[in-house]
């Protein structure tokens, strides 16, 4: 907080004139606050964050924000004696959205509810975007692939994710004339050793035909190839998605014996070239898969065949390509966001750096002008970040209390929340032993009736879902 003072006391100074910008540069420097994984975030004059990866400064997301609504220990809502835990935590949330409202514009000295443009949500593990920065210190870089900030196996709410931390035996490893695959220090390294050829690899975990699919890949030579994910591997074929050395990308499928190309090579300023690592995403579901690149939309295509299937890595080489090698980590599988509140571009790229939130708040307020207003506060506990959401649109941040280790994500998603709808539509969603009544709140003058299944609290005014708060479990379900 004290650093948050200071930068708007210089910020102040600067618009003010006593400072010049060598003065403010030097002084904001002081500032930058390192990350734990060798990297350093500092405030620039345009009140926008810079991160340094230990090659160039880079506008990016910070992934703080509001205080996490309080986490709650899992229990069934017959038993439950929270309602004034849930009850305080709401007055909290509709407190914090009313002050936040009343005295956003003075946060940084301008509005920051009434931004035209939303400061640009870049991964911050690895920034995508270069920034000019007359301030370079020599910093230790990033690991190669850096781990993500999820205890393993902390999210049921995932199909299945994959560290490589142990060979566990799940992920072949493989040694012939052609190829080399194995697990080498908390990596999967993948070797294909002769021209034309391509080696490949899926997880039998889960056969599904929708799911959403992140993981980072690692070329470790600059021979000619490609490298990336496959999904919706089958005995009927498979997907592929593709990157190279280059910063291009392209979908093939392997269907009836024959390749086809539903995307030909295309370059994309979201993917990194060269020896650096690259976060790839894939949606489907629907009919429709949808490709991401470091926390941004590549492109959609059409799904038509309605093929079911694993999901895995690959390396190949082309025609000129020797040998090339790739690594791969922080594999992760979620089920579908299927909900009716469709994530947002930004909320998309907070996903893929950071993964879903370990518990979020939601609230629906009515502007001056009639128009309704969704908020929402997505936390994550492990790291002491979060962020805030108005209509989708990030909006800022800011410092969270973090929880203990044994913190467990809420087994909800915010794209389950319809605010507005109709207490009716709730009731058959939950498991008639959880859901129960917690009672009647006035929170600021707005008449709330609140239910729950254990997990999450939902607050109905006049019959329409107004509030949601979904807290992280303490210690896991029971």
């Amino acid at each position: 907080m004290a650093a948050r003072q200071r930068l708007t006391q210089l910020q102040l100074q600067y618009q003010a004139g006593e400072l010049d910008q060598l003065a403010f540069d030097s002084a904001r420097a002081r500032l930058a606050v390192p990350d734990g994984q060798g990297g350093f975030w500092m405030p620039d004059a345009q009140e926008r964050w810079l991160y340094y990866d230990g090659q160039r400064w880079a506008p990016a997301l910070p992934s703080w924000l509001a205080a996490p609504p309080v986490a709650m220990t899992a229990r069934s809502a017959k038993t439950s004696p929270w309602l004034l835990l849930g009850g305080l935590a709401l007055v909290v949330l509709v407190a914090g959205w009313f002050a936040w409202r009343s005295y956003g514009a003075d946060f940084w000295g301008r509005s920051l509810l009434r931004a035209a443009t939303p400061a640009p949500v870049v991964s911050a593990t690895h920034p995508a975007t270069p920034g000019a920065d007359p301030l370079l210190p020599t910093l230790t870089p990033l690991a190669p692939l850096a781990p993500d900030i999820h205890p393993s196996a902390s999210d049921g709410r995932l199909l299945w994710r994959e560290d490589f931390d142990s060979d566990d035996g799940r992920w072949a490893g493989l040694e012939s004339e052609t190829s080399q695959v194995a697990v080498d220090q908390g990596q999967y390294v993948v070797t294909v050793r002769q021209p034309n050829k391509s080696t490949w690899t899926s997880d039998r975990r889960a056969d599904t035909d929708a799911f959403f699919m992140l993981g980072d890949v690692l070329p470790l030579d600059e021979q000619r190839g490609s490298h990336g994910i496959i999904f919706l591997q089958s005995e009927a074929g498979y997907y592929r998605l593709e990157v190279d050395i280059d910063g291009r990308y392209r979908v093939r499928l392997r269907y009836e014996d024959a390749w086809r190309e539903p995307l030909p090579w295309t370059a994309a300023t979201s993917l990194r070239t060269g020896l650096t690592p690259n976060r790839l995403g894939v949606a489907v579901g629907a009919g429709q898969i949808t490709l991401y690149a470091n926390g941004h939309e590549l492109g959609t295509l059409p799904e038509p065949l309605g093929l079911t299937g694993r999901a895995g890595v690959f390396v190949a080489t082309d025609a000129a390509g020797h040998m090339h090698s790739a690594a791969f980590d922080n594999l992760k599988v979620y089920a579908p966001f299927d909900g009716p509140a469709e994530y947002t571009a930004d909320q998309m790229q907070l996903i893929m750096d950071a993964g879903l939130p370990q518990s979020f708040a939601l609230a629906q307020f009515e502007m001056p002008d009639g128009a309704s207003v969704r908020h929402e506060t997505w936390s994550y506990h492990d790291a002491g970040l979060a962020f805030l959401f108005e209509d989708g649109r990030y909006v800022t941040w800011e410092e969270a209390e973090a929880l203990p280790p044994s913190t467990q994500p809420n087994a909800w998603r915010p794209d389950q929340f319809a605010l507005g709808a109709p207490l009716s539509a709730w009731q058959p969603m939950f498991d008639a032993d959880a859901w129960g009544l917690l009672g009647d709140e006035t929170l600021l003058g707005l008449p709330l009736t609140l239910y729950t299944d254990g997990q999450v609290v939902l607050g109905f005014y006049e019959q329409a879902l107004a509030l949601v708060h979904a807290p992280a479990q303490l210690g896991g379900a029971p």
